[in-house]
C-alpha cells in the first residue's frame, strides 16, 4: 500500500511540476494585446470582477443573517 502511495505522490510531483513549466511557456509564447484589444480585454476583467463582487456578497448574505 505504500508502495503505491509512493508511486502515486511522484506521478502528482511529476504532473505538477509538468503544469509549471507549460504554464511559465504559455506565458511566453502568449502574444501581446493590441491597443485594439484592450476595451475587449478590460471587459473580461469587469465581468470577472462582477462575479467575484457577487460571490463576495452571498457569501456575506449567508455569513449575515442580520444584513440588509
Amino acid at each position: 500500500m505504500q508502495q503505491e502511495e509512493r508511486i502515486l505522490t511522484e506521478q502528482i510531483e511529476s504532473l505538477q511540476k509538468e503544469k509549471e513549466e507549460l504554464t511559465y511557456e504559455m506565458l511566453i509564447l502568449e502574444p501581446r494585446v493590441s491597443d485594439d484589444e484592450t476595451p475587449e480585454s478590460e471587459a473580461s476583467i469587469g465581468t470577472a470582477d462582477s462575479f467575484e463582487n457577487i460571490t463576495m456578497e452571498t457569501k456575506g448574505a449567508t455569513c449575515d443573517p442580520a444584513g440588509p
